[in-house]
């Protein structure tokens, strides 16, 4: 038999794999996969059956299995362990596929802020029509916030509920009324679904909105300026306010190109 004829050359091979003589080297030198014979001279021949086994290799080693469990495998493969390892890999790429389809999400969240922020009018409230949304709460601020925003913030990533949106405040309508701003009632993160901690839905209504441009811990002329417009309007602002980021820490480095939206709803 001519092995160059009935053979596949190692570059040839290597190409048809997509991967590199090198790496074909290497994995006979550590036993993992063998060419299927070597001519008089020495040159490695491989065959057309061992692309797939290759590709299997090639795919678990994508995945993180470590050259030494792929070469234990191979070394014990039988239909079981076969379908024992498709087990395992398929749930870690499902699991995968589930991170992913978060930091996508993130993405999208991040871009639609954006694409938001450039249609707002700084300054200027306005009564908005707004959907309900579910937002998960902190435990109430009471003595120290600098904790309970941490152990929030904790929660919402043990949970894996960040969806790109800033995390908020709520202040109850009677303390924003009286003029106290820095009175948070709790913290939010807005999601698209339930977790861990207290799950509030943000009423559907009319809302009195401002979008303050700055430092979002100096919201008092821009709350001030809501609640003359809601007076104004003949309007009594009820439950609770809400202050969430539009554009924050990520989007800008300096605090005066931040946007924070702050919105009451009013009857």
């Amino acid at each position: 038999m001519n092995a160059s004829k009935e053979g596949i050359k190692t570059a040839d091979f290597a190409r048809i794999c997509g991967t590199t003589k090198r790496t074909l080297i290497h994995y006979e030198e550590i036993g993992l996969f063998l060419p299927a014979w070597r001519d008089e001279n020495g040159y490695r021949y491989y065959s057309g059956q061992q692309y797939e086994l290759f590709g299997i290799i090639d795919t678990l080693r994508s995945l993180g299995m470590p050259l030494p469990e792929i070469r234990a495998y191979l070394e014990q493969r039988s239909p079981d362990a076969l379908e024992a390892l498709l087990t395992v890999q398929e749930q870690r790429i499902d699991e995968e596929l589930q991170r992913l389809q978060r930091i996508r999400g993130i993405i999208r969240t991040k871009r639609e802020l954006l694409k938001t922020s450039a249609e707002i009018r700084c300054g200027i409230p306005a009564l908005a029509e707004e959907r309900e949304e579910i937002l998960i709460c902190s435990e109430p601020v009471e003595k120290d916030p600098s904790a309970v925003l941490r152990r929030h913030l904790a929660a919402i990533a043990r949970e894996g509920l960040q969806s790109g949106h800033p995390f908020g405040a709520m202040i109850r309508a009677e303390d924003v009324a009286e003029g106290r701003f820095g009175r948070y009632a709790c913290y939010f993160t807005k999601v698209s679904e339930g977790g861990a901690e207290t799950c509030h839905r943000k009423p559907a209504g009319t809302y009195a909105v401002i979008h303050l441009r700055g430092d979002y811990r100096q919201p008092e002329e821009a709350m001030k300026t809501l609640l003359r417009f809601v007076e104004e309007q003949g309007l009594e602002p009820w439950g609770y306010c809400y202050k969430e980021g539009i554009i924050d820490e990520v989007a800008a480095r300096d605090p005066s190109q931040y946007i924070t939206k702050i919105s009451i709803p009013v009857k």
